[in-house]
């Protein structure tokens, strides 16, 4: 049975050149003529028809006029033109994944550089007022941090500011990269339950994060949740650094034979240099944690005490308050002295071996970037490619006019 047309339907449908029908299967009229294409179908249906009609069922309303051949065209066309869109998406994917791994690294190299930069140059430059309060020190050197964590350990310090800015940034860049599972470098087929791409993707980031987020005060000045927030800042550098090493151990292992010589002798020198600098900074960390009694540690002193020493024994209503006061800028312990001789040194190795072994984590990234095939894919344009693709509006439902 078929459904007489609309006055107003015929009038359209002429306009193409047209022989109308009546489709009763979709309750609407659509031109079923012989002159003209899909497309021209899809545009008229979609101003004439309530509902509008669906595309598979135009397919098989094509085979009415046009014969068996030109339907199994049609499905073949929609078939490539499906092919085309998952192959772009999955090109896409990969060039967006390169894109993000080679910023995390920059991100993440800029935030180590600049800590290193902001944090020490003012201290190289002004002069030797560490000592409290505001004074030279009695050992002519200037404090030196261990580590990095604590050069950048007071919140609101422009120093910690940009370290932790730029550091959150390159680790969130690097975790929604999800580079080992997309980079052919770096992609290793699961062999067991558990994933080396997944840990990768997520342990490595995190850990970092972890780093830039959880501060480290010098060791004298740390109370029971001070030296509970060491602990958690220490695992997070270990999943970091230590997560980072066996994962990309394993993984040119296993890639051998796939990498190219350049590519493999340079990735595992950043491989080798990250367990060289981990090694000493574990190593110097270790002795000046331990009363060893070598010359010469940081002196520090309570803050009462050495207000005593400088303001003599004072107790007036004034002065207790001004303690006060000196308690929330400095906190309890206070640096009589700064480290020299031996100790120093080991400083020093410490600060300086942490760093470069952050820094070798990030240029393995960045050699991954460079090498990976990647990066120089040439996405489909999406212009191009939509010429072919029926309008997005005409699946979709139509309120009434």
């Amino acid at each position: 049975q078929i459904a007489p047309p609309k006055p107003y339907a015929l009038a359209a449908v002429s306009l193409l050149g047209c022989a109308p029908t009546a489709c009763a299967a979709m309750g609407c009229l659509c031109s079923s003529c012989r002159g003209c294409d899909l497309r021209q179908v899809l545009a008229l249906c979609r101003n004439l028809c309530r509902p509008e009609p669906d595309p598979e069922v135009l397919l098989v309303q094509m085979h009415s006029w046009s014969g068996p051949a030109t339907v199994a065209q049609a499905a073949a066309q929609r078939e490539a033109w499906q092919k085309e869109a998952t192959r772009r998406s999955v090109l896409l994917h990969a060039r967006w994944s390169a894109t993000l791994l080679i910023t995390g690294s920059v991100f993440g190299l800029a935030a180590f550089l600049l800590a290193i930069v902001f944090g020490l140059g003012p201290h190289v430059l002004a002069k030797n007022i560490d000592c409290f309060p505001d004074r030279a020190c009695n050992s002519t050197h200037m404090y030196f941090p261990e580590t990095v964590s604590e050069l950048v350990s007071k919140p609101g310090d422009p120093t910690a500011v940009l370290f932790q800015s730029f550091a959150i940034i390159g680790s969130l860049s690097i975790l929604i990269s999800r580079y080992p599972l997309e980079l052919r470098n770096v992609y290793t087929a699961q062999s067991s339950g558990c994933s080396l791409g997944g840990f990768r993707s997520f342990a490595v980031p995190v850990g970092m994060m972890v780093v830039a987020w959880v501060h480290v005060i010098p060791r004298a000045q740390r109370q029971e949740r001070d030296v509970w927030a060491a602990n958690v800042h220490s695992l997070g550098a270990a999943v970091f650094i230590g997560g980072y090493l066996f994962a990309e151990a394993v993984t040119l292992s296993r890639l051998r034979n796939r990498l190219g010589r350049r590519e493999r002798i340079l990735r595992s020198l950043a491989c080798c240099g990250t367990l060289v600098f981990t090694i000493a900074f574990l190593s110097a960390g270790a002795i000046l944690g331990r009363d060893t009694g070598i010359c010469c540690e940081d002196e520090w002193v309570g803050l009462e005490e050495a207000f005593k020493l400088y303001y003599d024994n004072n107790t007036t209503p004034i002065v207790r308050a001004e303690l006060k006061l000196m308690e929330k800028v400095y906190g309890t312990m206070v640096l009589n002295d700064s480290a020299s001789g031996l100790v120093r040194a080991l400083k020093h190795v410490e600060f300086w071996c942490e760093s470069l072994a952050g820094i070798s984590v990030l240029l393995s990234h960045a050699l991954i970037w460079f090498y990976s095939c990647e990066r120089s894919i040439n996405i489909p344009g999406c212009v191009s490619l939509a010429e072919h693709l029926v309008d997005a509006d005409v699946s979709a439902p139509r309120g009434p006019s």
